[in-house]
């Protein structure tokens, strides 16, 4: 069998460019094209159950959609911290762990640095839906201080080996793929228009 990182001579269109979108020299246009590529992909996943799950493959396809839509939506935030923190002259560069409630209050804190009220006016009506996703997210998976549950579509089981949520109970826990496709649309475009607009602002 032939190496995976190797080239398709047959036709380009077969061949993906792994660095054809990053940029050496520039780190948080290159976590935006890995949080483009995280998030869209889950919605790729998303719309491909909706066009076919007569096998029920959307019940297992819903953590990989899960898994690739929250940590686009951690490296969205990170990349647009570490933008601000540019412009507010701090060195820090990516802060926080995979916890995404705590990674987009501390991007809202740092707009109101830079902005003040009313780039958190702004940040709030831009990332509402993605708000109300967080917090419902994080309300059915109860997370606590003392326990990091983000990791629920990774693993079947936390870092103290508790089942997470959906391993635990009988009852069916359903989620509405048309429901969830629409969301995540309307969370994709306004985080990449949000990402866009302090990524393109000056010193």
């Amino acid at each position: 069998m032939k190496k995976v990182f190797s080239r398709n001579d047959q036709h380009f269109s077969k061949v993906s460019f792994v660095n054809w979108r990053t940029d050496g020299g520039d780190d948080i246009s290159n976590l935006l094209v890995l949080a483009d590529g995280y998030f869209s992909s889950g919605i790729e996943l998303t719309q491909r159950c909706l066009n076919d799950n007569y096998w029920k493959v959307a019940d297992k396809l819903i953590f990989p959609i899960f898994h690739n839509v929250n940590h686009g939506i951690e490296l969205y935030l990170k990349a647009l911290i570490w933008k601000v923190n540019r412009l507010l002259d701090i060195p820090n560069r990516i802060e926080g762990k995979h916890n995404i409630k705590q990674i987009y209050e501390n991007a809202k804190a740092k707009i109101k640095l830079f902005h003040g009220a009313n780039g958190v006016k702004h940040f709030d009506a831009v990332t509402k839906e993605l708000k109300l996703y967080i917090e419902e997210l994080y309300e059915i998976i109860q997370e606590n201080p003392n326990q990091n549950k983000i990791d629920f579509s990774r693993y079947p089981i936390s870092n103290d080996y508790e089942r997470h949520f959906y391993a635990k109970q009988w009852d069916n826990i359903e989620v509405d793929l048309e429901n969830l496709n629409t969301m995540l649309l309307e969370i994709y475009e306004k985080l990449e228009d949000l990402t866009s607009y302090y990524y393109h602002e000056e010193f």
